[in-house]
């Protein structure tokens, strides 16, 4: 009896994925025009939307009718934030948040809650790095990228998951990098944190999917870099082939990927073959790719957003 049982499963298992393997193929030749659903009168939080695709997201979320909640440290970013929003005809709520703090995000939240309404699409985006190698990193600049690019999702996700939970309905976006898939020298604590991001959010969605919760949906987004000034005089050799990323295009994804309903977001597409030949290829061989981009000299010239509060 458990022999039939291990071979019904079986056969089952094999017949779902390849029915899942045929959809997936299929999706992927429709056009994104004919995929997208309305997301229209959704209320979305963005941490980080003072400034880079954190604002940009915020204006491309009120296009598509949205109304948006705004959280970071710059007040006057988030300000000017709302004000763009606003043109659009949507409304807009600002906070100022630190997303690194437990306490402040759990006060911060429940604000929303009271003058806002009902979070239904979280947008975890705000990120720092600190751009220095391992041995030279301070333990309070190891301790502050992990707050804010990874235990500040934890924070959020306590916060306004259970809601989403109760209603199954909702979306959960988590900004990571593919620096949370793959690694490169001198980003230490940058990778340690998104691969922390990334490993919350794929627990947390399965732990929706098993309490029967499908209403509530996940995207992953890990781009390659994006030409914010976060990661200034950062630079590959033959970059031709792995261009730096425009804030535009890549808030846009994050758009799209909601009203599709896209689980993960790698950009550009190349990241998808590396990310797999990371895993077929022997260490060594990893390497000599790595060699030929000179990944390891990547950083030696980073500046991040230092140059421009020194400009």
């Amino acid at each position: 009896m458990i022999l039939i049982d291990f071979l019904l499963d079986l056969v089952w298992m094999i017949l779902s994925v390849l029915y899942y393997v045929g959809e997936s193929l299929v999706l992927f030749l429709v056009p994104t025009a004919f995929r997208k659903k309305s997301i229209e009168g959704e209320l979305v939080l963005i941490t980080g939307a003072g400034s880079g695709i954190g604002r940009l997201q915020a204006i491309k979320f009120a296009a598509v009718g949205c109304d948006v909640v705004l959280w970071d440290i710059n007040s006057t970013g988030i300000e000017e934030t709302a004000k763009l929003v606003r043109k659009t005809g949507r409304k807009a709520w600002y906070y100022v948040c630190d997303v690194s703090k437990r306490e402040k995000v759990y006060e911060v939240a429940s604000k929303v809650k009271r003058e806002a309404g009902m979070v239904t699409i979280l947008v975890n985006n705000a990120g720092i790095i600190a751009g220095q190698k391992f041995i030279n990193l301070t333990d309070d600049a190891i301790q502050r990228t992990m707050d804010v690019n990874a235990l500040a999702h934890a924070w959020t996700l306590k916060a306004f998951l259970p809601d989403m939970m109760k209603k199954d309905h909702g979306h959960i976006v988590t900004i990571a990098s593919i620096m949370g898939e793959l690694s490169a020298a001198g980003m230490s604590e940058y990778c340690m944190s998104k691969f922390a991001a990334v490993g919350l959010h794929e627990s947390v969605l399965r732990e929706t999917r098993a309490a029967g919760k499908r209403g509530i949906h996940f995207t992953l987004v890990n781009p390659y870099m994006i030409n914010t000034g976060m990661f200034a005089g950062t630079k590959i050799r033959y970059e031709m082939i792995v261009p730096t990323l425009e804030p535009e295009y890549v808030a846009g994804k994050v758009v799209e990927a909601v009203q599709t309903q896209t689980a993960l977001v790698r950009t550009p597409v190349l990241l998808h073959l590396m990310v797999l030949l990371k895993d077929l290829l022997p260490q060594k061989a990893i390497f000599s790719m790595e060699d030929f981009f000179e990944t390891a000299k990547a950083m030696d010239n980073f500046v991040g957003r230092r140059h421009i509060k020194n400009s």
